[in-house]
């Protein structure tokens, strides 16, 4: 029998999984800016959501590339279920289960590039981020937004475009 704690968590969780959540070889993550508004989920809550529902789970510190006419990276926390405790999530959000499904057998864990599509709040565009990490050569970048933001262990990408 599922109690009504349980059942509130249940609808909050899979609202979050079903429109932000992204799905690796790692597992699940769930970004949440720190400054969230009232109608958003915070980590914190996302987390006790989890609890209730007795799903393993961590939060870590996480950042995201600037929105339109910003300049810094946003910081916010990513609350992970690691893909061995996934079966335990597929029980309260059983659509879950066909995305797990269809990850390619060789899918990296969580890696830069996390989100592969975002409406932000106030944007007028969609911003896509793609990662090849796994195996680089399959995507060949021609541009690099943020340089300055670009973490030190990958080397810069050259400027292909014509002016």
């Amino acid at each position: 029998m599922v109690t009504e704690t349980e059942h509130a968590a249940q609808r909050r969780l899979v609202g979050v999984v079903r429109t932000t959540g992204v799905l690796t070889g790692g597992g699940l993550a769930l970004w949440r800016e720190y400054n969230a508004r009232k109608w958003k989920a915070s980590a914190a809550e996302l987390s006790q959501d989890l609890d209730t529902l007795k799903v393993p789970h961590e939060t870590v510190v996480a950042f995201r590339p600037p929105r339109a006419r910003e300049v810094r990276r946003r910081k916010g926390q990513e609350v992970r279920v690691a893909f061995a405790e996934l079966a335990k999530l597929v029980r309260w959000v059983p659509s879950l289960q066909q995305s797990i499904d269809e990850l390619p057998t060789e899918m990296p864990g969580f890696t830069c590039g996390a989100q592969l599509c975002a409406l932000d709040d106030g944007a007028d565009s969609i911003a896509i981020t793609l990662s090849a990490l796994g195996n680089p050569g399959d995507l060949v970048p021609v541009n690099q937004s943020y340089r300055e933001n670009a973490v030190p262990w990958l080397a810069p990408v050259p400027d292909t475009r014509t002016r």
